[in-house]
């Protein structure tokens, strides 16, 4: 049964409900002026004139506000867990997707007791002030059958909890979907930055026939101060072999099989808006074969400027991403109620956070590091009349901007001085490809090629 309890309204509100959920959940401002309370299969669900707001539901319940006053509160279910490593905090449902109750009020317009992804230093949240859009979906190609896991974007269909275990770190949900796969999603801090969770992902096919493997994952940006107006980049699908179809279309329902269409941009981007808009990523991996798995990796996270984010997501070799980051000038309280001053600093400097969402193991090219950025030179092709090959000095010039200790290596070359900038060493007639790596002082490193071809 589905009981309404009215504030201005009466008649009208179930349809307003439908209307504006399918309407993306929110709208840019909120009002307080036509609130209306809906109770709905146990939990409580906060509307206004413009925007709806789900805040509760029975296998995860949570808290909002409207204008900093408690609308409803909850207590936290069974069914979910907020883990963190003291600077990135998620709240992780048993099925997989994002997005729990039970946290503590978070900063910025529009702050919420849901978590969802959190940067602990300014505690904004990201996923969790309006739509809880952020959820998954797999589904086989050829026989067309599917499952999803979201609030929002989808529900929970045809997916099956065979196993969830917390220790407030860490989290992994083992879920069956539809006869035909089995999913583990294995949460754990990264261990090469303390800026990013690291999300295992392992498929496997436990059907008896061959399966074209499609996976879905996307989310709402809700980035403070400005909840619900903020920067978004995309960056790396085009290299990405595995990457089906991307957008900035967070609303989207995460089943594989759902329609397609973009809000503001697709593909490769950077710093679309300000607008209210996410980050939505469509894989195929392929043919699998009965009782084979897929592995890759999914990493969410934040920093305090754009920088700290690209070296978080060089240190662990990602290779797509999304960037949710702050319509904000950089004057002002950010962690105001109100919000702040609006303006491009946020996507300029990626202050006061910018928020990460990307992937390894797609097929694409890993992330260069911004800190540390190796530059082997130009690709070099010589001709040598010595049958022994000719005798080349590489450059690594490039990459000294800052002091670093640099490695040369190339298969059947010896260096005179590997440990230099420019080396010299005999290349073998036929083509060569010789790798710079440079470290910095804090042990970041990056690595470049170039091609020696000697005729």
């Amino acid at each position: 049964m589905i009981k309404y309890q009215f504030k201005y309204f009466t008649g009208m509100a179930a349809a307003l409900f439908v209307f504006l959920l399918f309407a993306g959940c929110k709208s840019k401002e909120k009002s307080d002026d036509l609130l209306l309370s809906l109770m709905v299969g146990g939990g409580t669900h906060a509307m206004n004139s413009d925007a709806l707001e789900v805040v509760s539901r029975s296998d995860s319940s949570s808290t909002t506000t409207v204008s900093g006053k408690i609308v409803s509160m909850t207590t936290p279910g069974a069914g979910s867990h907020i883990i963190q490593n003291g600077t990135v905090q998620m709240g992780v449902n048993k099925q997989g997707h994002l997005n729990v109750g039970g946290g503590t009020r978070s900063t910025g317009r529009y702050g919420t007791y849901n978590v969802g992804l959190r940067y602990m230093e300014t505690n904004s949240e990201a996923t969790a002030p309006g739509c809880l859009c952020e959820g998954w979906g797999v589904g086989d190609a050829i026989s067309g059958k599917s499952g999803n896991a979201s609030v929002h974007t989808g529900g929970v269909k045809n997916v099956s909890v065979e196993d969830f275990k917390s220790d407030g770190v860490s989290a992994t949900s083992v879920v069956t979907v539809d006869g035909i796969y089995r999913v583990t999603h294995d949460y754990h801090p990264s261990s090469e930055t303390p800026n990013l969770y690291e999300v295992t992902v392992t498929i496997e096919n436990i059907s008896s026939k061959t399966v074209e493997l499609l996976y879905t994952r996307g989310m709402d940006w809700d980035i403070s101060p400005n909840t619900f107006s903020e920067y978004v980049t995309i960056q790396g699908t085009a290299d990405a072999e595995n990457v089906k179809w991307a957008s900035d279309n967070g609303f989207l329902n995460v089943n594989p099989f759902a329609s397609r269409y973009r809000r503001w941009a697709e593909g490769d981007f950077v710093d679309s808006g300000p607008t209210d808009h996410g980050a939505h990523f469509d894989f195929d991996f392929g043919k699998l074969n009965a009782g084979e798995t897929k592995t890759f990796n999914i990493y969410y996270g934040a920093a305090g400027t754009e920088e700290d984010a690209l070296t978080a997501l060089s240190s662990v070799q990602a290779e797509v991403y999304s960037f949710g980051q702050a319509n904000w000038s950089g004057t002002g309280d950010f962690k105001s109620p109100l919000g702040a001053s609006k303006g491009t600093y946020g996507k300029t400097t990626g202050e006061p956070h910018t928020f990460i969402f990307g992937f390894s193991g797609v097929g694409g090219k890993a992330v260069k590091n911004q800190k540390v950025a190796a530059d082997a030179g130009e690709d070099i092709s010589v001709r040598e009349c010595s049958l022994k090959g000719a005798n080349l000095t590489l450059s690594g010039s490039g990459s000294a901007d800052k002091p670093f200790t640099f490695y040369w290596e190339a298969a059947g070359v010896a260096f005179d001085f590997p440990s230099i900038a420019s080396p010299t060493g005999l290349f073998p007639v036929g083509i060569n490809m010789a790798t710079l790596t440079v470290t910095d002082a804090d042990g970041l490193k990056d690595s470049d090629d170039v091609k020696v071809t000697v005729i």
